[in-house]
């Protein structure tokens, strides 16, 4: 019995040694000679004229706490099953004090490949908080003021708008204007049409206002949106995957082949051109746990940058309860300060975004579907999740130890006993 015993004892410690060494020795390798990345095996290149030199990765431990990792999955699993989702392809990254979980189900389109985190979504409105994030760069460095008027730069018909106003939607612009995708179309419109309300005293969702933030934030750079994003936040974090515009580089990646709620595919290449700011970003689970982390604090940034995410988590704007940041949506649950944003792409992708730095967390859920049912999914998963990461009081270290959940249907493996995994869920509980 006891050698039995020690057998056993012995199994388990290999297995937590493989388990570490998957975790230290990372699929990501930098390249100096050639700074290239390779993902995976998969060489990820620099697109044409936007190079710039690439950080030595930190890769983010893998969650340690198998009980957490997989009541965690429990949340996700019980989602997935009733809001009967096996159709759609998700992404779903976690942070937990530094440490990454990736949970991933489903597969690009019919018969097409499985999806992992390393699988390219469109994030639709959550790249407005990026938008933000540079706004809030360039003003602490003096290149703008977020109290700047739109006249300064545009001919207009109300000279009253400020880049803070646009960065809170609170501008007075509708929701969309008509052609808005195109420059011209967007300085015409600024010419010529009056505002709906006095600009910061009524939030109005505005997807044109944020467009025309990126238009300024173009302007005072004298850079595409694309390369001013890649150059202040992706390239300095690590997301090199994350763009609005894809080349030769990303062909290799696996692309969530966007659905309607028809079910009917939509084009993964669609390109918002003059309003990129408001949803043009593709992304990664991965690119975008670096994206929470970097955040939280849990990856070395340099200062700017860490600045321009403090400026642009800040109350700008407050009605009642409501507190906007720049782009941000501020809220109260579960008894902690969130940060959030939601997304959804005219071509059938959905997404939420949802970070409390008071307990060093964060989730991104990513779907390649746009129905309301894709949108009751997404943020489900990421509300739940965040309730559990908020309430779990065990205090989780970076041990190495790896735990990572592919949510495939069928897989020798995968989780799939929605009842086994709301036990484990229910355990983790009682021991909160």
């Amino acid at each position: 019995m006891k050698n039995l015993v020690f057998k056993r004892i012995a199994a388990y410690g290999m297995v937590m040694l493989m388990a570490l060494s998957l975790a230290v020795f990372s699929p990501v390798t930098v390249r100096a000679n050639d700074i290239r990345v390779i993902v995976d095996g998969v060489p990820v290149e620099d697109s044409s004229n936007e190079q710039t030199e690439r950080i030595e990765l930190f890769e983010l431990p893998l969650i340690h706490d198998t009980r957490l990792a997989q009541a965690l999955g429990g949340i996700a699993s019980r989602h997935i099953s009733r809001a009967n989702a096996y159709r759609m392809g998700v992404s779903i990254g976690i942070i937990k004090n530094g440490e990454v979980l990736y949970i991933n189900h489903g597969r690009t389109n019919r018969g097409g490949e499985k999806i992992t985190e390393h699988t390219l979504y469109e994030l639709g409105s959550i790249t407005k908080v990026f938008t933000g994030i540079l706004l809030a760069d360039l003003a602490n460095k003096g290149d703008v003021s977020i109290n700047d008027t739109l006249d300064k730069y545009f001919e207009m018909a109300s000279s009253n708008v400020r880049l803070i106003n646009l960065a809170t939607h609170t501008s007075g612009y509708p929701r969309s204007v008509e052609r808005e995708y195109v420059e011209e179309a967007m300085s015409e419109f600024l010419k010529s049409n009056p505002l709906s309300n006095r600009p910061g005293t009524v939030y109005e969702y505005s997807n044109f206002g944020m467009g025309v933030l990126g238009r300024v934030i173009e302007l005072v750079t004298g850079k595409t949106y694309n390369q001013v994003i890649q150059e202040t936040i992706t390239n300095q974090i690590g997301m090199y995957n994350t763009t609005t515009i894809l080349s030769s580089r990303h062909e290799t990646l696996t692309h969530a082949t966007p659905h309607d709620k028809t079910g009917a595919e939509g084009n993964f290449m669609f390109y918002l051109r003059a309003i990129q700011a408001t949803g043009g970003l593709k992304s990664t689970a991965y690119d975008m746990s670096r994206f929470i982390a970097a955040n939280l604090g849990s990856i070395t940034i340099n200062e700017g940058l860490s600045d321009a995410f403090s400026f642009a988590m800040k109350s700008h704007w407050r009605k009642g309860q409501n507190h906007l940041g720049l782009a941000w949506n501020i809220s109260k649950k579960f008894g902690f300060t969130m940060f959030e944003h939601g997304g959804g792409s005219n071509e059938g992708h959905t997404s939420f975004l949802i970070i409390c730095p008071q307990r060093n967390a964060g989730v991104i859920v990513l779907a390649n579907y746009l129905s309301d049912e894709a949108s009751d999914l997404v943020h489900g998963i990421g509300n739940d999740v965040m309730k559990a990461l908020v309430e779990h009081r065990l205090n989780i270290n970076t041990t190495q130890i790896g735990s990572r959940l592919a949510m495939q249907p069928g897989d020798s493996g995968f989780i799939t006993e929605l009842k086994e995994m709301e036990e484990i869920e229910q355990s983790i509980k009682r021991n909160l």
